[in-house]
């Protein structure tokens, strides 16, 4: 309570950092004057930080308000450690903030890395990804923070080692305790980075709008420490509870160099229970979304909007649409899409929507979703009669889904196929091109039952209906 109170009531005047100067020692002496005085710290100038060891990273106190104004910024360029760090801290405001990194990657972390991570953060080897520290801003086990129109950007475009590596780490303390009620309000840009928010351990993470323009990723073959990279990723290494974004929008441009592996989706929600998505806009060619939702029967969890624009079938390491993780029962459950709308590549030759598949899965893995109204804009010809646009280990799952392909020609188009006998699914497939007569779906094995399907022709009146299968 008191942090939440000092974050409102100002005691005294703002500290503004053009006061001490414009380096790490004047950051670090205005922070410290802010929390003294219970101020707001004002930074109104450009400040450049000189990081070198782990000593060297900003400790934000308990309900420390941060506002930047005018011209005012905040440049690193230390690869391996973060700017701003907290830890079991609430009350964190911070403003407009503008960060950006100046510095190089490496192609293996630095030694000061696993120092920070081990003697100040004192994580000792608890489970925490040491590469998650260097973010613009690190929260560890924290409360109640509040980031309002947040900029996080590069200095120099010419590659993906120059890029921010991380802008902000939110994760659990080590002692399980997840953060908790932290906010991204208004819009948030990111322009130059590779991975932006990376979240996990999380109960309340609530993010406004978002715009992400230029980004790149670096070899994981040559920098053994990376990992693909998204705007967004709530991640599986702990589980994850209210999580709820606005309006994503990916412009999907690439830096020269870029290195992605093709799985470097947009926007991934992986293990998270209960929440929404207001909508998402993916110029990203490799991908645009990489879900693991559960909702209730009550409350499902939600998204909106979501389009993706396709650029070449070489692009995709895997669906535009995917789910991952192991195939145990109702991995994802009661989650509800309103529209998707996919302008696959002409080229394409693998499947667009997909979660976990084989014979080996729960058939249920993916259960009780209704994956709303889904439109496949394809301009080509020779999509597979064997690889299916949609799909996986589906049970109790709703399709309605529009192929506008007038080029397609291939007899015995397959839609959708469900794998480890998926069950009770029901589809109103549309379609245009494929011949009529033969476009269908295939249920892998014969533990499959009671899927239903109704083809339309369109543009005419011409149905036909398969199943409930036996």
């Amino acid at each position: 309570m008191l942090a939440a109170v000092r974050s409102i009531v100002l005691t005294s005047p703002a500290v503004r950092v053009s006061a001490f100067g414009r380096d790490l020692t004047a950051l670090k002496a205005a922070v410290t004057e802010a929390d003294r005085r219970n101020a707001r710290l004002v930074i109104d100038i450009p400040v450049t930080v000189a990081i070198a060891d782990e000593n060297d990273p900003v400790r934000l106190p308990d309900g420390l308000r941060i506002d930047f104004l005018g011209n005012g910024s905040v440049t690193w360029g230390k690869f391996g450690l973060p700017l701003f760090w907290a830890k079991n801290v609430s009350g964190l405001r911070i403003n407009n903030a503008v960060i950006y990194f100046a510095g190089t990657a490496e192609t293996s972390l630095p030694a000061v890395t696993g120092a920070f991570y081990n003697d100040v953060l004192d994580r000792n080897a608890n489970g925490f990804p040491t590469r998650d520290v260097m973010a613009a801003f690190g929260l560890f086990g924290c409360r109640d923070v509040q980031f309002t129109n947040a900029r996080f950007m590069a200095t120099d475009y010419s590659g993906p080692e120059k890029l921010m590596q991380r802008a902000v780490t939110i994760s659990s303390h080590e002692n399980g305790t997840p953060s908790s009620d932290i906010y991204f309000l208004g819009v948030t840009e990111l322009d130059g980075v590779t991975m932006g928010l990376l979240a996990w351990g999380v109960d309340g993470l609530h993010i406004g709008n978002m715009v992400s323009k230029r980004w790149g990723q670096l070899s994981a073959a040559s920098y053994t420490w990376e990992v693909a990279c998204h705007p967004i990723y709530v991640s599986a290494q702990a589980a994850n509870a209210n999580v709820s974004a606005g309006q994503l929008i990916d412009e999907g441009t690439e830096v020269a160099g870029n290195t992605s592996n093709g799985d470097s989706h947009s926007f991934k929600f992986i293990a998270v229970t209960g929440g929404s998505v207001g909508s998402i806009s993916s110029r990203r060619a490799c991908g645009a979304l990489e879900w693991r939702t559960k909702g209730t029967v009550g409350a499902p969890f939600t998204f909106g909007p979501v389009e993706w624009w396709g650029a070449a079938a070489a692009s995709l390491g895997t669906p535009p649409i995917n789910m991952p993780g192991a195939g145990t029962s109702g991995l994802a459950e009661y989650t509800k899409f309103s529209t998707i709308a996919l302008h696959a590549p002409s080229d394409l030759t693998g499947s667009l929507m997909t979660n976990v598949s084989g014979g080996s899965q729960a058939a249920d893995t993916v259960r009780n979703i209704d994956f709303g109204s889904v439109t496949i804009e394809y301009a080509g010809a020779g999509h597979s009669q064997s690889i299916p646009l949609i799909v996986g280990c589906m049970s109790d799952c709703l399709f309605n889904v529009t192929v506008l392909a007038p080029n397609w020609v291939i007899a015995n188009a397959l839609i959708v196929r469900f794998d480890s006998g998926g069950s009770d699914n029901t589809m109103d497939f549309t379609t245009q091109g494929p011949t009529f007569a033969s476009v269908r779906f295939v249920e892998q094995d014969a533990a499959s039952s009671g899927n239903f399907a109704t083809f339309r022709e369109y543009g005419t009146a011409n149905v036909r209906t398969v199943g409930p299968t036996a």
